[in-house]
């Protein structure tokens, strides 16, 4: 139930309970509460992987992932789109897998991104997952950082 989508980019986040007394000596602390803690483990240590052939089970998938005996997948969804090209239907796949710990996320992501698995046409992406509100606020980073290159180009 953990990041459930609940619509309108409301997601349902189960924590573990912390008591008042850990709550506030945290607060006096420069580190972050416990529960702060848990939700910035728990959305750094997941990864989205695109381009997964469609034949791929979630077997197969979670074989491949759990590339070491410390690397535990805690969750894995395996979801299929289909688009309509033209009269065609094209099917593709694409997962969300969180590992225990951030480094192994990590680790996930250096050792299979751009990777050709499967035996599939194209090479997989893997990433760190992020909410849409992440990924627009880095685009709109992105954004301004062009048009300060380009300002600065023209009028330097």
């Amino acid at each position: 139930m953990n990041k459930k989508n609940l619509g309108a980019d409301q997601f349902l986040i189960v924590n573990y309970f912390v008591s008042k007394k850990d709550t506030e000596l945290a607060q006096g602390s420069r580190t972050l509460d416990p529960i702060s803690q848990n939700l910035t483990k728990t959305f750094n240590s997941n990864v989205y992987i695109k381009n997964i052939p469609s034949e791929v089970t979630e077997e197969e998938l979670r074989k491949k992932f759990t590339f070491a005996e410390d690397a535990k997948i805690i969750s894995l969804k395996l979801n299929t789109s289909i688009k309509k090209i033209n009269e065609y239907e094209v099917k593709s796949q694409y997962a969300y897998i969180m590992y225990d710990t951030v480094g192994n996320a990590q680790k996930a992501i250096q050792r299979f991104d751009q990777q050709y698995l499967f035996g599939g046409s194209k090479p997989i992406t893997v990433e760190m997952w992020v909410t849409k509100e992440e990924k627009e606020q880095e685009r709109k980073r992105r954004e301004d950082r062009q048009t300060k290159q380009l300002i600065s180009a023209l009028f330097g």
